[in-house]
C-alpha cells in the first residue's frame, strides 16, 4: 500500500508542476486520500488525462503496455503489477473531429484486445472533445458505454458510468 501511495504522490507532484487543471488535480487528490484511508488492498490501474489526439499524442501506448513488471524506484521496492484498466479523465481529442477519435480508438480500443493498448480502458470526455461542436466524441463514448466491460451503472443520458473493483466503486462523471 505504501508503494502505491508513494507512486501516486510522486506522479501527482510531477503532473501538478506541468499543468494542473482543477478537476484533474481534485481527482488525483481524491484517489490519494481514499487510497490512504481505506483498508490495505492492491488495485493497480493507470490514469491519464489530456491526451489531445490530433495535437501530437503518440508513443505513450507502448509505455503503458510495457509498464507491468517494471521496477518501482529502489526506495519503494517491488514491481508494477498488471493494471485492471486504464482510466482516462478526458480531452481525448484536440477538437472532437472524427479523425481524431478514430486515431484514439486505433490506439486504445475498448477491451484490451481491439486496439494497440493491451488493457481495458474507461475513458471520459472533456471540453476539447466538443470544441468542434459536433458532439461526435461524446456520442461515441455513449455508444461504447452500452458494450463496456464491467459497468455496474450507466446514467439515464448514457454519458456517465460506474464500475466496481473489489469493494471500491469508481464513477466516470465527465463534464456534462
Amino acid at each position: 500500500m505504501r508503494r502505491n501511495i508513494f507512486f501516486a504522490a510522486f506522479t501527482t507532484m510531477v503532473y501538478l508542476k506541468k499543468n494542473c487543471r482543477l478537476i484533474h488535480c481534485l481527482t488525483i487528490f481524491l484517489l490519494l486520500f481514499f487510497s490512504a484511508t481505506v483498508q490495505s488492498r492492491d488495485i493497480t490501474f493507470f490514469f491519464n488525462a489530456d491526451l489531445h489526439y490530433g495535437y501530437g499524442a503518440s508513443g505513450y501506448i507502448n509505455v503503458l503496455n510495457n509498464l507491468p513488471g517494471k521496477d518501482y524506484p529502489a526506495s519503494v521496492g517491488g514491481t508494477i503489477d498488471e493494471p485492471r484498466a486504464v482510466v482516462s479523465a478526458g480531452d481525448l481529442t484536440e477538437t472532437g473531429y472524427p479523425n481524431e477519435w478514430d486515431n484514439f480508438i486505433e490506439d486504445h480500443g475498448l477491451n484490451g484486445e481491439d486496439g494497440n493498448l493491451r488493457h481495458l480502458i474507461y475513458e471520459g470526455y472533456g471540453n476539447h472533445d466538443h470544441f468542434a461542436q459536433t458532439g461526435y466524441v461524446w456520442e461515441r463514448i455513449k455508444e461504447r458505454n452500452k458494450t463496456r466491460e464491467g459497468i455496474s451503472k450507466i446514467s439515464d443520458n448514457g454519458y456517465h458510468y460506474s464500475w466496481d473493483w473489489d469493494d471500491i466503486h469508481f464513477i466516470q462523471l465527465n463534464l456534462m
